[in-house]
């Protein structure tokens, strides 16, 4: 956990550090410091039985040390005297720690009696399940299971009851417990899953705290929503028993359950806009940004009175620039591609799938150019998958590649007769700017594919049939010489020389390399050079420059 709330964690008001300091010289006399750790865990565990009006006075000071020992994000001179005490007193402190935390967060007036060591109680949940997760020590935790999941269970049910607590008019504070909340849940369903003791679904409300908290961010520029749509996906595909995740038509009629659960308490324009909003975060990292796309993928496509609605509330104008992003930074490969493929076939069908909306279609070739950003390099990157032997070679990708060629195709047929000044006319014309100069050189590219795998060979059989089909849609001399496409001049555009390549046209997250024969031209590797090279006549141009 890092940012603004690991630093108000460890700050606190003028009143709380008067309180702190109270709570330390009440466990100095007892006896109770730093360098005995399982002896401030058993004086932490009394003050808690007791109870009574000095509670926060007797765990201040004990919660805040076994904080800093058990940390694991923020190392502390501390935490060495963990470390002094052996492997199975290690063992104790932690699980002792965890279910001190526990027992604490699971009281009614947790969060209202002193927010400060509520803090501190969550931060022990997060730093001793770190522990849990670690590789060394992590089967020396695994029969405790049903322990784990009682505490936690206990902790869930006492946020859930006071959720509206979990949102104050202060928006530090509000920040405060959403991220720590967030980190908090996040982690404990990522545990719990490889724990295997996730909750059945019903009986536990933890996946509506979850959605509480997604549905509620307190700061949309700021916060990470990524670790909640993660723990949506862990929690949302258990079934009536724990051990068993929901697949197939069951998988989609519970989200389809969620949904409708969802739009009638917050309404479905709340929840379309959270989605957009979640996959518009430029803050969120590319690594984590799949989780959102994901989550998006799911949830829109399977659900119909969710997808029927993307378009409209922009979430996918969002989801296209997420995919975008990620091209600007690390490899956008063929899951991607045909990911957001299947996204946009399920999207442009009408609501009886009888027809196509044109309309859509149109502004995605012209708005985002998805013929020049998406199919060319998605193409390209099909054509490089087909040639690595898959498994048994029976399901070789391209299906969904294919049947966007076939959109496209039918698209531009549709708009050869629409007016001047029309989407329609604007869509054709940017489409044959996009795709005709590169036309042969992706024909040459998969007449020369030679997969080895016969399935494989076969779906570049129909790969081929269907951009014969586009280049007919757009009236495309199909017989006539290949045209050559000039690389970049590298001082004034560094982009990858070979036209196919998702860098051809935006700067890549990889420094390029120059051709070895001109040092003219730059490529992405060896792949896009060898091609560029074979089949859009490098081979000629590299010796005229080199001349």
């Amino acid at each position: 956990m890092t940012g603004l709330p690991l630093k108000l964690l460890f700050s606190a008001t003028d009143e709380a550090h008067d309180l702190y300091a109270a709570s330390t010289e009440i466990a100095q006399q007892a006896g109770a410091t730093a360098e005995e750790p399982l002896k401030l865990l058993a004086y932490a565990q009394s003050a808690l039985t007791r109870g009574g009006p000095d509670l926060c006075l007797n765990l201040s000071h004990a919660l805040r040390v076994i904080k800093c020992i058990a940390t694991v994000s923020v190392p502390t001179t501390w935490a060495e005297n963990l470390q002094s005490l052996s492997f199975l007193d290690t063992r104790a402190f932690i699980w002792g720690s965890f279910e001190l935390a526990c027992a604490y967060l699971a009281r009614d007036t947790a969060l209202e009696d002193n927010p400060i060591i509520a803090l501190d109680a969550l931060f022990i949940m997060h730093e001793t399940m770190r522990h849990f997760e670690d590789p060394k020590s992590v089967h020396h935790y695994k029969g405790h299971d049903r322990e784990f999941r009682k505490c936690s269970e206990s902790v869930w049910r006492t946020l859930w009851a006071g959720r509206d607590r979990l949102l104050s008019s202060d928006g530090i504070v509000d920040t405060m417990r959403w991220y720590i909340g967030t980190q908090l849940l996040h982690t404990w369903a990522t545990l719990c899953k490889s724990f295997r003791c996730l909750p059945a679904w019903g009986t536990s409300d933890v996946f509506w705290l979850v959605t509480f908290l997604w549905m509620n961010q307190p700061n949309t520029e700021v916060e990470d929503p990524a670790p909640l749509l993660a723990c949506i996906q862990i929690l949302d595909s258990i079934g009536s028993k724990s051990s068993v995740e929901l697949y197939g038509a069951d998988r989609s009629a519970r989200l389809a359950a969620i949904i409708d659960q969802l739009a009638d308490t917050y309404g479905l324009d709340a929840v379309l806009r959270r989605f957009k909003e979640s996959l518009g975060y430029g803050n969120i990292s590319v690594g984590r940004q799949h989780m959102v796309r994901a989550l998006a993928y799911q949830y829109g496509m399977l659900v119909p009175s969710l997808r029927c609605r993307l378009w409209d509330a922009g979430v996918m104008e969002a989801y296209i620039q997420s995919n975008r992003r990620k091209q600007g930074t690390e490899y956008w490969g063929t899951y991607d591609v045909d990911v957001m493929f299947h996204m946009i076939l399920a999207l442009v069908k009408a609501n009886d799938g009888s027809e196509i909306r044109h309309d859509i279609v149109d502004t995605l070739i012209t708005k985002e150019r998805l013929g020049r950003y998406f199919l060319l390099p998605g193409l390209w990157s099909l054509l490089e998958s087909l040639c690595i032997p898959h498994g048994d070679g029976k399901n070789p990708p391209g299906r969904t590649e294919i049947n966007i060629l076939r959109l496209i195709s039918k698209n531009a047929k549709h708009n050869r007769t629409a007016e001047k000044g029309t989407p329609g006319c604007a869509a054709l014309d940017t489409l044959k700017a996009d795709v005709s100069p590169y036309w042969h050189v992706m024909n040459n590219a998969i007449q020369d594919s030679k997969p080895i795998q016969f399935e494989a060979f076969r779906q570049m059989g129909h790969v081929g049939r269907a951009w014969q089909q586009l280049g007919e849609a757009l009236e495309i001399n199909t017989q006539r010489a290949p045209r050559l496409i000039e690389g970049y001049i590298p001082a004034a555009h560094p982009f990858c020389a070979w036209p196919l390549c998702v860098y051809h046209t935006q700067k890549p997250p990889r420094g390029l390399k120059a051709c070895k024969g001109c040092a003219e031209v730059l490529y992405c590797g060896r792949q896009c050079q060898t091609s560029d090279w074979k089949l859009n006549d490098h081979k000629a141009r590299c010796r005229r420059l080199k001349g």
